[in-house]
């Protein structure tokens, strides 16, 4: 089962296209569309709204074991091209400073880099990191429901420090989303691959190891 929280409709649309989901009905808090092996919410902006959605889905869902949880959305980062993903190897979030490092048991599909969490929109970037609004908000809540190997965060850089934030709209957010289709198709095997080895590995007594790594 893969389940994809991402905080916008733009955001959704190349997912829900790609994997011919469904919109469920009667319709709830969130939007919520689905196939019988793969489940999207779309949480709105923030990390609390991604919180929110995730537990919501799980509450939908509890009854799918080895889950994996993908958070897919766009992100700033000062020196990234627009249009580059990123596998997130650290989520940080400003405000409290709790970081979460999801481990990396396959081979990354693009690069990896830090993922900063922040409350308002970012316009100077400072760090080297992809700043986003929803990913410390969804590790925090996802990692409770599934093993750390299985809750990951893909970012595709939607704006820099030449390209500025205001300039990304609904239709640039779903052809940003969408240039990287391959990348998440890759990025849904392997999970799949792993939560198959996690059922494999439970049905003989083991498991992988549930550790998050936080900070």
């Amino acid at each position: 089962m893969i389940c994809f929280v991402v905080a916008l409709p733009a955001e959704a649309r190349p997912l829900i296209d790609r994997y011919r989901l469904r919109r469920r009905q009667p319709a709830g808090p969130f939007p919520i569309y689905e196939t019988g092996s793969i489940a999207l919410i779309v949480s709105g902006v923030g990390k609390i709204a991604a919180a929110s959605a995730s537990g919501y889905l799980q509450a939908l869902r509890h009854d799918e074991p080895h889950a994996c949880w993908l958070n897919v959305g766009l992100a700033g980062h000062k020196t990234r091209a627009v249009g580059d993903a990123i596998l997130a190897q650290r989520i940080t979030d400003r405000a409290t400073s709790r970081s979460w490092r999801p481990p990396l048991c396959f081979r990354p599909p693009c690069d990896v880099g830090d993922v900063l969490t922040v409350d308002a929109p970012e316009y100077t970037f400072a760090e080297p990191a992809c700043y986003d609004m929803e990913a410390s908000g969804f590790c925090q809540t996802a990692g409770r429901f599934s093993v750390a190997q299985l809750v990951h965060c893909l970012k595709v850089i939607s704006d820099n420090a030449t390209h500025a934030p205001g300039r990304v709209d609904a239709r640039t957010a779903q052809q940003l989303i969408a240039g990287q289709l391959g990348v998440i198709d890759r990025l849904v095997q392997e999970l799949s691959l792993l939560s198959a080895k996690q059922a494999h590995l439970e049905s003989d007594g083991m498991a992988l190891d549930t550790t998050a790594r936080r900070l």
